[in-house]
């Protein structure tokens, strides 16, 4: 008796340790069909003391969005999350801090940070791992993702990721446009370097401004974090977020961490703010 066995390719390939920094791996595990899974995996870095001054995204499809955050009061093992484990989420005061936000809706991605700037990283850090995978096929699919952080001793222009967003106001109509303008608070003058805008499958235009002058613009919900030519401070005030949708849909769209909920956030690195 013979026996055919037809076999799929695997052609996805394991990410190289970085030289003088530290590989963060969350190891295969399977989404189902039609399925969206969050998980937040509690790790310690490995890493040597320093500033890490490039991070490199490398996952199997179907990745909506891979977080890494710090911690001063780690955790450990692994759990099903939304955006943060559900005990950093009841004290705000032990929020983990963000280190990298990779874009939505991409499975590799680097981010190089410009020549003498990066983000301070304790030897060996705790850190929190959050994917977001979303299976919209009907077969199972497997999840993987590698985050590889490239170390130097010394910068000259330490930085930091920020975010802005709503959370509150979110209220699209069935078959209906909406757009919506939030002011947020600067409190103290930071100097932008990037910005990267989130929102879900219904976005359609993003835009960022202060005092009637417009910092950032894109369309559509596939965003491009853009890296600024010559960044400029901003200065104490608000900032005006505007997210627009379009919505086909028969039900109103809110706010909600799901695939079919709807967000409207800005995030990116900066330098000027404190630890």
């Amino acid at each position: 008796m013979l026996l055919l066995v037809a076999c799929a390719a695997d052609d996805f390939v394991a990410l190289e340790p970085p030289q003088g920094g530290a590989q963060l791996h969350i190891e295969a595990f399977t989404v189902d069909a039609f399925e969206e899974v969050e998980r937040c995996y509690w790790m310690d870095a490995g890493n040597p003391e320093g500033f890490v001054t490039a991070m490199e995204l490398h996952a199997r499809p179907g990745l909506h969005h891979a977080v890494v955050y710090t911690s001063e009061q780690p955790g450990s093992g692994v759990e099903d999350c939304f955006g943060l484990p559900e005990a950093a989420m009841e004290d705000w005061h032990d929020v983990p801090q963000p280190l990298f936000a990779s874009s939505t809706q991409v499975n590799e991605q680097v981010v190089d940070f410009p020549e003498g700037v990066g983000v301070r990283l304790a030897e060996n850090a705790p850190v929190l791992v959050n994917v977001h995978y979303l299976n919209a096929t009907s077969e199972p699919l497997q999840a993987e993702v590698y985050v590889n952080l490239v170390i130097e001793d010394a910068v000259q222009t330490p930085a930091h990721l920020y975010a802005m967003g709503n959370l509150f106001d979110i209220r699209i109509p069935a078959e209906d446009g909406f757009s919506l303008t939030t002011s947020c608070p600067i409190d103290v003058p930071f100097t932008p370097l990037s910005m990267t805008p989130h929102m879900h499958q219904l976005g359609v235009g993003f835009s960022v401004s202060q005092n009637g002058e417009t910092l950032f613009s894109q369309a559509g919900w596939h965003p491009e974090t853009v890296w600024f030519a010559d960044p400029q401070p901003l200065a104490v005030g608000t900032l005006e977020l505007t997210c627009d949708w379009d919505n086909p849909g028969t039900d109103e769209v809110n706010f909600g961490p799901g695939a079919g909920d709807e967000m409207c956030f800005v995030f990116g690195w900066a330098s000027g703010l404190d630890d």
